[in-house]
């Protein structure tokens, strides 16, 4: 019983140790809840995460990026047509952990994510 409490405990404790990382850094978010994160995947009324995205995207319209957290990992969604630009071209070598929603990146945290936020 005490076990299994313990381990239930770090378990919500891994999954929701980086969802104030947005706020820390004063950037537009969607909070994230346990154990999901900012949408509830689980939900039987939407078929895939991109419809999560689209909604993120209209209700954030207008900033150049938003926060959001897939299971326990913080991602940033550039909006901005001109900072995305500025990020793919001119700025390309200083973001190399770009990723087109591939499950490796997500499940491993990035291997250059910083925990010092």
């Amino acid at each position: 019983m005490v076990a299994t409490s313990a381990s239930s405990l770090l378990f919500y404790a891994y999954i929701t140790k980086k969802f104030n990382k947005f706020e820390k850094l004063g950037i537009p978010y969607e909070k994230g809840h346990f154990p999901c994160g900012s949408f509830n995947l689980l939900r039987p009324d939407v078929t895939h995460m991109y419809e999560h995205l689209a909604d993120l995207h209209k209700k954030h319209a207008g900033k150049k990026y938003t926060g959001w957290f897939l299971f326990g990992q913080p991602v940033l969604n550039i909006q901005d047509p001109e900072l995305l630009r500025q990020i793919m071209v001119k700025d390309f070598n200083s973001f190399v952990e770009r990723t087109g929603y591939d499950s490796t990146v997500f499940q491993d945290g990035g291997r250059l994510d910083h925990d010092d936020c």
